[in-house]
């Protein structure tokens, strides 16, 4: 058999493997093999004439950024490119779920010091103590979500007075503004 029909056929088989790797799950096999395909069918082409060699090898290396562009573009719509690439979820259909939480009851799962994780019908959360040090297995009311991060407070026990709200950057009164008696704390005599 002539060089040229073995170097064409060698381009061809190189091509059809290409093609192959699309859609079949080879972790890369089958495109090593395309490309030991494509250098064996340059060696036969440079068997025939130097100028048909070099000549086969610029025309595989022009095939190279087509094929890349072909396998960018083509590849994630193949059945296993759309198994393998996650589409992002668009941000109107995304909902928090944290904002509906305020005001339900749940029991922490360990400590919270003062964050730690709650369960509110059976789904864990992340959550952060408004008081301190909450013991596990206690009953918490969520009372607060602000960017996502829920705040509990006990359900049984002295409740600490809540947070003052401002509005604005007027009146901000500071929590080490407030008397002791105000959070329930005796005096030191």
């Amino acid at each position: 058999m002539s060089p040229i029909v073995i170097s064409f056929s060698l381009l061809a088989l190189a091509i059809g493997l290409l093609v192959a790797d699309l859609f079949l799950p080879t972790a890369g096999i089958v495109l090593v093999l395309s490309l030991l395909c494509a250098a064996a069918s340059v060696l036969f082409g440079f068997r025939h004439s130097y100028d048909f060699g070099i000549g086969l090898l610029i025309f595989e290396l022009a095939l190279v950024p087509i094929f890349a562009l072909i396998f960018v573009k083509l590849w994630p719509k193949t059945p296993l490119g759309r198994r393998m690439i996650i589409e992002p979820e668009k941000a109107e259909s995304f909902h928090w779920e944290a904002d509906t939480l305020v005001g339900r009851v749940g029991i922490t799962l360990c400590d919270l010091v003062p964050a730690g994780d709650i369960e509110i019908e059976g789904r864990h959360w992340d959550a952060t103590s408004r008081v301190g040090l909450i013991a596990k297995g206690t009953q918490v009311k969520v009372v607060a979500e602000e960017m996502g991060q829920l705040y509990v407070l006990p359900v049984s026990g002295p409740l600490p007075i809540p947070l003052p709200k401002t509005s604005g950057s007027a009146n901000k009164e500071s929590l080490l503004d407030r008397p002791a008696e105000d959070f329930g704390i005796e005096q030191l005599d």
